[in-house]
């Protein structure tokens, strides 16, 4: 199925993660204090948390600033020209 040499590799690879994954990946604690910090430092320099800006972007999309588009048989209602008044040789 697998070469021999490859699935050695692999393995390999595997061990050496599973003996570094202290060091490799970050611990909840060390995450956290790292989103604190983050927080802070965006209230320090007055940039509003992306929940804030969603919120103000959902109330601001009530009001768009392009017409809705009318269905086709409603396009011709306030023009006099319709398809009909044209003879189609």
């Amino acid at each position: 199925m697998f070469q021999p040499d490859y699935t050695e590799t692999v393995s390999m690879i595997l061990e050496t993660m599973k003996e570094l994954q202290e060091d490799i990946f970050l611990k909840k604690d060390v995450l956290d204090e790292i989103t604190v910090k983050i927080l802070n430092a965006t209230s320090k320099l007055g940039i509003e948390s992306s929940s804030s800006l969603l919120e103000k972007r959902s109330d601001s999309c009530e009001i768009c600033p392009f017409p809705t588009p009318k269905e086709p048989s409603s396009i011709y209602e306030d023009r006099s020209e319709r398809e009909e008044d044209f003879s189609i040789n």
